[in-house]
């Protein structure tokens, strides 16, 4: 996995509850605690 940086936008895939679908959403990260693990939130509008 890669090395990621505080604020880095990504585009993760999220599997729905019934398996059949997924669906893509940004997040951003909030930390990597090591090359496996990455704290990420969901972006939202705060329109």
């Amino acid at each position: 996995m890669p090395a990621y940086k505080f604020g880095e936008i990504l585009l993760i895939r999220f599997p729905h509850s019934d398996g059949t679908m997924e669906t893509k959403r940004p997040t951003v990260v909030l930390a990597q605690t090591d090359m496996e693990d990455v704290v990420v939130a969901k972006v939202t509008s705060s329109d």
